[in-house]
């Protein structure tokens, strides 16, 4: 059910856009820093998020990051039993995507585990076991060259992203995190799940920690990398309402450079490596119409050596990310990811 709303919805316009990609650039910088950076004061932009988000519009929340066991799953259907087999593996917290697509298949599943025994597990006894699923083909994430937490709307200029730059949290892999902040993990992705930019005071008094440790709880794993905020926006919303995607294969020496290229068009929103299958990349885009994805085709074989091996385009996304999206693909709710 979608969450009721106080205001009546009005067209969005630049200004939205620009915030929405100054959330994506810093998910949790102070409202005075964003105003500054898109010129309008704090009282503004903070009343123009609540807007965009109240009308399911966007969502700043959490997910596990890089550190993860996942895999892609293709699901062929019983007839009419689709959107059934889509909104019951949505109900699978493992289940962190899901999608009714076009193409040789009906339905495809992104799934996030806390470990590969785990996703075994989800694979085989509840996908599997689940009514209406005629056949399942999956495929192990073995890479992830581009998350979508990293796609950006593309509106904002080189010195409004630098008065950002203050807010933003550098990813490095390689940083040490303490035991106390590992076992915070699960819990502060829950509560960031649910709201972003909910305040460490208010993490604090949700875990019972105390405010110091969970602000150097929060930056620790943030930096490294096992948890990723995000700033989850509509691609209707944004005029980007075709999602495809593309399954690859490329030479093994050349997988890296290959997914690179791929990685850098700022229409392509994820990019991972597979195992299991006969491709070895897939990819996710957001279009602005159909015949986009002809010539995204055309530019990837031109400067790459990957030969498409599959493609589809998405009907209707039911779960993104941990987010459960409605018919006109707006926010309606939320379920964090597992740890």
């Amino acid at each position: 059910m979608a969450r009721p709303r106080s205001q009546p919805e009005r067209a969005l316009d630049d200004r939205d856009f620009a915030l929405l990609e100054a959330l994506q650039v810093a998910p949790r910088a102070p409202w005075e820093l964003l105003g500054r950076a898109l010129g309008i004061g704090a009282r503004t932009a903070r009343r123009r998020w609540e807007e965009l988000r109240e009308h399911g519009h966007a969502a700043i929340s959490c997910t596990p990051g890089r550190v993860i066991d996942g895999a892609y799953v293709d699901l062929d259907c019983d007839r009419d039993r689709s959107e059934e087999v889509a909104h019951a593996l949505a109900r699978i917290p493992d289940v962190a995507s899901v999608e009714l697509i076009s193409g040789g298949h009906d339905v495809q599943a992104l799934l996030h585990s806390s470990s590969l025994a785990r996703l075994r597990e989800v694979l085989i006894s509840e996908i599997a076991r689940t009514p209406g699923v005629l056949r399942q083909r999956s495929a192990i994430i073995t890479n992830i060259f581009r998350l979508g937490a990293e796609w950006r709307i593309g509106l904002l200029t080189a010195p409004q992203l630098a008065l950002l730059a203050p807010a933003r949290v550098l990813v490095r892999p390689s940083a040490p995190v303490p035991a106390s902040a590992h076992a915070l993990r699960a819990p502060l992705l829950e509560l960031l799940t649910e709201d972003g930019r909910m305040t460490v005071a208010h993490l604090a008094a949700r875990t019972g920690v105390a405010e110091a440790s969970v602000r150097r709880a929060l930056l620790a794993l943030l930096v490294s990398g096992h948890l990723v905020l995000r700033c989850h926006v509509s691609g209707y919303a944004v005029g980007r309402p075709m999602s495809a995607v593309l399954r690859l294969t490329a030479p093994a020496d050349q997988l890296t450079a290959t997914a690179q290229a791929i990685s850098a068009l700022n229409v392509t929103r994820v990019c991972v490596g597979l195992a299991g299958g006969p491709s070895n990349l897939q990819a996710g885009f957001w279009l602005r119409r159909p015949a986009d994805l002809i010539a995204l085709e055309e530019t990837i074989t031109s400067r790459t050596p990957a030969v498409v091996t599959d493609r589809a385009v998405t009907l209707r996304t039911i779960k993104r990310m941990g987010h459960l999206i409605d018919a006109d693909d707006r926010i309606i709710g939320s379920m964090p990811l597992p740890v």
